[in-house]
């Protein structure tokens, strides 16, 4: 599955550093802006997999679930 992203991450830096150098942008500047791309996409997916893969709060207990419903 890491195969995957780093599948994923190879085409997305292609794709920006493409765009930079048609947009006429010197190969210092596409690399800057490759780089700063992908720390950002990187952090961003890293950070909703901890969201996502939060455990979710125990469920109530039978004892518990009666006195509240009182």
């Amino acid at each position: 599955m890491q195969d995957v992203g780093l599948i994923f991450l190879s085409a997305m830096a292609t794709s920006i550093a493409g765009m930079s150098a048609a947009a006429g942008r010197s190969a210092e500047e596409a690399l800057g802006t490759t780089l700063v791309t992908l720390v950002i996409a990187t952090f961003l997916v890293g950070s909703l997999i901890v969201l996502v893969g939060a455990p979710a709060p125990p469920p109530l207990s039978p004892v518990s679930a009666v006195v509240m419903s009182c």
